[in-house]
């Protein structure tokens, strides 16, 4: 979760980003609702791969990064951050199901796009039609998919398009948002970005009343 002060709001998308969030998550919900499919409980297949395989924009990055700045554990973050290679997962999986959660992700509440939509999105083919897309684990797990599939259509609740959401997020900031990273790169690059922003904030404030209750503890990963 985010804290929400007088810092945040000198992030140029942050909130657009965050509302596009919501928007995915209630997309995919109607999904699941209509269709009976949702994801495995405690998979994270998708999650069980070398870092370099999943991409993400710094600007995606920034809400988790200005989080786990408000933690007031940023430099621990970089640190380990700024160590990882192309091989090795997703800073934030620890390869395991989370105690007392669905998943397996310790961001899961600010992951970026490519996490919201791998298990479930939409492709346009060729010629223009509108193709649903599942992982593997969820295809291979669901009775009568074909059905389930067919009751979306008729009711026009297609998961989204990846590359609609790529595009709006490309305007909320073009700067943060022109480049895809491997994840672990994006999250370092990006609360590099949050820190060197917020300190050459303070240092230029004449007074430090935007300073006050801004790292307060929000993140629940460690």
């Amino acid at each position: 979760m985010l804290e929400n002060t007088g810092f945040t709001s000198t992030f140029h998308g942050l909130y657009d980003i965050l509302e596009l969030y919501s928007e995915i998550d209630e997309r995919i919900n109607r999904f699941k609702m209509i269709s009976g499919i949702k994801c495995i409980e405690g998979c994270g297949q998708c999650c069980n791969t070398g870092a370099s395989s999943i991409e993400a924009t710094i600007m995606e990055m920034l809400p988790l990064s200005l989080s786990i700045w408000q933690s007031g554990h940023a430099d621990k973050w970089l640190e380990n951050a700024g160590v990882m290679r192309g091989s090795d997962r997703c800073i934030f999986f620890p390869g395991h199901r989370l105690a007392g959660q669905y998943g397996c992700c310790t961001a899961y509440t600010l992951r970026p796009v490519v996490c919201r939509l791998f298990a479930f999105s939409t492709r346009i083919d060729k010629c223009g039609n509108s193709k649903i897309s599942l992982c593997a684990p969820i295809r291979n797990s669901h009775e009568n998919l074909e059905v389930r599939l067919n009751q979306v259509e008729l009711a026009g609740e297609y998961p989204p398009v990846i590359s609609v959401y790529a595009q709006r997020i490309y305007s909320m900031n073009p700067v943060l948002s022109s480049r895809l990273y491997p994840i672990n790169q994006a999250f370092f690059l990006a609360l590099e970005y949050c820190c060197f922003r917020i300190d050459y904030i303070q240092a230029s404030m004449p007074d430090t009343s935007m300073q006050t209750g801004i790292t307060t503890g929000v993140f629940s990963g460690k």
